[in-house]
């Protein structure tokens, strides 16, 4: 039967008409969901920025590579073991980095968007790879 076409497109369907004949007439399945209107929810669309330095690009895309491939065991090993290491900054970023505000300090509001942002892009990347 071949009604398990994906939400919102066009699919046929195996029926039979009055005579006992095959009809494969198009149908359309409606969406679940909202397609997105960037006029109406830009505000809330998450923005993935790459790091501006080649070199902390090119290691966590290398980490996301990897975390894609051999999965959360290894992330959780390497937050653990490298959580005082900078250059790991942004694999234990999370909540923190999400839900900060403007703390008044320009270099230190810097320095938690960088963060934000590194670790956006690393969850895209680790996304894109399990892909």
């Amino acid at each position: 039967n071949g009604d398990s076409a994906a939400a919102g497109s066009l699919s046929t369907v195996d029926k039979h008409d009055a005579k006992g004949a095959p009809s494969t007439k198009p149908i359309v399945i409606k969406d679940s969901f909202p397609k997105f209107n960037p006029d109406f929810h830009s505000a809330d669309a998450i923005r993935v920025v790459s790091p501006t330095d080649l070199r902390r690009l090119r290691f966590i895309t290398t980490v996301a590579s990897f975390i894609a491939r051999d999965g959360s065991l290894l992330e959780r090993k390497l937050i653990e073991k490298e959580s005082s290491n900078p250059e790991f900054s942004f694999l234990a970023a999370g909540d923190e980095v999400l839900s900060f505000g403007s703390t008044g300090n320009n270099d230190e509001d810097e320095e938690m968007e960088v963060r934000r942002n590194e670790w956006i892009f690393y969850r895209w990347r680790v996304y894109s790879f399990a892909q």
